[in-house]
């Protein structure tokens, strides 16, 4: 492993030099607020669990952009009641934020990330591609998300999720979400994709994106709105572009 191996190479890394028995993950752009640690733990043990026992811990986030707090996310934290595949990707409402689960807020036992490794191949979506598999491999897991936002999450140019192509998010979600409902798979391919092909300007990556989720999922109400308000905003900015350059 060296520079450029990508953050799943650097934490399974970690994991395997680690002497405890507990992992917490932390991105090199994100910040643990004091007492993160202690605040997990003691819901943990109030829950009964041990470090022998399948679980992972998460909490909120404070949303940063540009140093600016602007959100805190999830605005529902997971309840363990639906599906986690339909907790992070249906959406119950147009803006984002809406069910979200983030690698700097994980903590759970090393041996759990030992018996599913985080995939080295993989260059975005990482942390919930961990997640989903953790949960297919792992029926009685338990997930418990703290509503306290104890990570400050900066978003933004300099973000890795800034970087993802917006059709490399759709053959993701192509191979992955679409082992769980087409309400998850059609909500996710109308939001993150095209949010990242607003990102890139990338107008026919939207409009795949778009036409995948509508042919092959479910989407809701709230992930239509919120496809046809960006691919709008899109060509609004390309038709600014344009004039500009003339």
């Amino acid at each position: 492993m060296g520079p450029g191996a990508g953050g799943n190479a650097a934490r399974d890394a970690g994991i395997r030099a680690a002497a405890g028995n507990l992992i917490a993950l932390l991105d090199d752009d994100d910040v643990w607020h004091d007492g993160r640690l202690e605040t997990q733990l003691n819901a943990i043990r109030s829950a009964g669990l041990h470090d022998h026992d399948a679980w992972i811990a998460s909490c909120s986030v404070q949303v940063s952009r540009s140093g600016q707090f602007v959100d805190v996310w999830p605005h529902d934290v997971y309840d363990e009641v639906r599906p986690l595949a339909e907790y992070l990707f249906a959406r119950t409402a147009a803006r984002g934020g809406t069910g979200f689960i983030q690698a700097s807020t994980l903590l759970f036992p090393r041996w759990l990330a030992l018996d599913v490794p985080f995939d080295a191949g993989l260059r975005f979506h990482q942390d919930v591609t961990w997640l989903l598999e953790t949960v297919r491999q792992h029926s009685r897991l338990r997930i418990l998300q703290i509503k306290a936002p104890l990570v400050v999450y900066r978003v933004g140019a300099a973000s890795v999720s800034s970087a993802i192509r917006a059709d490399a998010s759709t053959e993701w979600a192509l191979e992955y979400v679409s082992r769980h409902s087409r309400r998850a798979l059609g909500d996710f391919l109308l939001t993150q994709p095209v949010y990242y092909a607003r990102a890139g300007g990338n107008l026919p990556a939207a409009l795949r994106a778009v036409r995948l989720g509508i042919r092959r999922g479910r989407p809701s109400a709230s992930a239509v709105a919120y496809a046809f308000f960006t691919v709008g905003r899109i060509v609004v900015d390309r038709s600014f572009g344009h004039m500009a350059r003339a």
